[in-house]
C-alpha cells in the first residue's frame, strides 16, 4: 500500500509530542472522512513499535468495516510471525475477545506466530476453535519447541477430543485455568456454560454504562443489604447479603433450588479466614451461627446497598470477558469466571469436591 500523507502525520505528531498531538481526536477526524483509509492506518499501527498505542489503534477499528478483518488479521500473523509487534498481537486479541470477529480460519497459521504467545492471553484464540482444530494441534505434541503451545490451545478448546491428548503429568491448575477439575481419569466442568449480567439501576450506583448494558423494565431480583439472622462465623455480624434469584432456572447445570441466596461478610472476605464457606438449606438460605468468641476483623464495611437488578443473558459477543478489558463487565452469574490472579477454586469442606463458580462482582 502507498503511504498516506496524513496517516504519516498523525503518527509522526505522536513519536514526537505522544498525547499532547491528540493522536485519537486526529484519527476520528480524518476516518470520518475517509473511511476507506481505515484498513491502511491499522497496517502502519501495526508496524509501530509501541506497545502504549493501543488507543489509537481502538479509535481506528470504530471505523473498520466487518470485511475487513480477515485480510487485517492474516497481515498480523505474518508481521508476528518474524519479529515482536506489540500492536499486532493487540489486533488479533481486540478483534476476537471485543469485536467478536471469529478466528477459526486463521488459527493454524496463528499457532505458528512465535511471537504472538508473548503474552498472557495467547491461547484464546482457541476457545472457539471447535474439533476441527484438534487433529492439527495434535501434531505438535511430540514437538519439543511447541509442545507447550499444543497444550495451552488444547485446553482452551474445553472439548473432551482436546483432553485426552493433554499428557497425564500436566497440572491440575491449568485445567482449572480453563474452568475444569481434573478428577480420576476425567475432567469436571465447573461453570455453566450460559452467563448472565446483572442489570443494575446504573444512575442508582453512580456508574457509567459501558456497552454491555442492556434497558430492562423490571428488576425482579434483591441485591444488596443482609440476610437477617444468619451471621459470620468469623466475626459474628449479619450476613452480607449478595443475590437471590431462582437458580433453576439460570444455573440448571449447577443448582436446582427454586430459589438461591448468596451472601458474605465483606468484613472478613479477603481477611481471615481465606475462603467464606456457607452451606444453604433446602430453601437455599445460607445457615450459619455466631461465633461463640467472635474475632475482630481488620478493616470493617458495610453491606452493599441494597436494590434490585435484572438478569439477562450475555450475548456470544461478550461470552468470554477478561478483567481489565474496555468492555469487563464482570457482574455476572455463569458462564466462565474473569480470574485477576491465579484460578483459585474453592475444595467444598463436606464433600471435598471443587467447588464450581457461580457469581462474580467487579471490585
Amino acid at each position: 500500500m502507498d503511504k498516506h500523507p496524513e496517516i504519516e502525520r498523525i503518527l509522526d505528531g505522536y513519536r514526537r509530542h505522544r498525547w499532547r498531538s491528540k493522536p485519537v481526536e486526529a484519527i476520528h477526524s480524518l476516518l470520518n472522512q475517509e473511511p476507506k483509509s481505515t484498513p491502511l492506518f491499522i497496517s502502519r499501527l501495526m508496524k509501530v513499535g509501541d506497545e502504549y498505542a493501543g488507543q489509537m489503534l481502538t479509535a481506528a477499528e470504530e471505523h473498520l468495516s466487518p470485511e475487513d478483518y480477515s485480510p487485517l488479521i492474516d497481515e498480523a500473523i505474518r508481521l508476528l510471525t518474524t519479529a515482536e509487534h506489540p500492536m499486532a498481537r493487540d489486533f488479533i486479541e481486540d478483534a476476537f475477545l471485543r469485536r467478536g470477529v471469529p478466528l477459526r480460519g486463521h488459527l493454524k497459521e496463528l499457532f505458528l506466530a512465535d511471537h504472538y504467545f508473548k503474552h498472557i492471553y495467547g491461547y484464546m484464540a482457541w476457545r472457539d476453535g471447535g474439533a476441527e482444530q484438534v487433529p492439527y494441534l495434535a501434531g505438535f505434541i511430540d514437538d519439543p519447541e511447541r509442545r507447550e503451545r499444543a497444550i495451552g490451545a488444547l485446553l482452551e478448546l474445553r472439548l473432551p477430543e482436546a483432553f485426552v491428548l493433554i499428557p497425564s503429568e500436566t497440572e491440575g491448575i491449568r485445567f482449572r485455568a480453563v474452568g475444569f477439575s481434573c478428577e480420576g481419569k476425567g475432567v469436571r466442568q465447573l461453570f455453566a456454560p450460559q452467563a448472565y449480567h446483572l442489570q443494575f439501576d446504573w444512575g442508582e450506583w453512580g456508574r457509567d454504562k459501558n456497552e454491555t448494558w442492556q434497558e430492562v423494565e423490571v428488576r425482579p431480583y434483591r441485591f444488596g443489604g443482609v440476610v437477617e439472622g444468619q451471621y459470620c462465623a468469623t466475626c459474628g455480624d449479619t450476613l452480607h447479603h449478595l443475590l437471590t434469584f431462582p437458580a433453576f432456572e439460570y444455573l440448571p447445570d449447577i443448582c436446582s433450588l427454586p430459589s438461591l441466596t448468596l451472601a458474605t461478610c465483606n468484613h472478613c472476605l479477603g481477611w481471615e479466614p481465606l475462603v467464606i464457606f456457607l452451606q444453604h438449606n433446602e430453601s437455599g438460605l445460607p445457615e450459619s451461627k455466631p461465633p461463640l468468641e467472635p474475632a475482630t476483623p481488620e478493616f470493617c464495611y458495610a453491606p452493599f446497598e441494597e436494590t434490585t437488578v435484572a438478569l439477562t443473558p450475555v450475548p456470544d459477543r461478550y461470552r468470554w470477558q477478561e478483567w481489565g478489558s474496555p468492555i469487563a463487565n464482570t457482574y455476572r452469574i455463569g458462564g466462565h469466571p474473569a480470574w485477576i490472579q491465579k484460578p483459585e477454586y474453592p475444595t467444598c469442606p463436606s464433600c471435598s469436591q471443587v467447588m464450581p463458580f457461580l457469581m462474580e462482582l467487579d471490585s
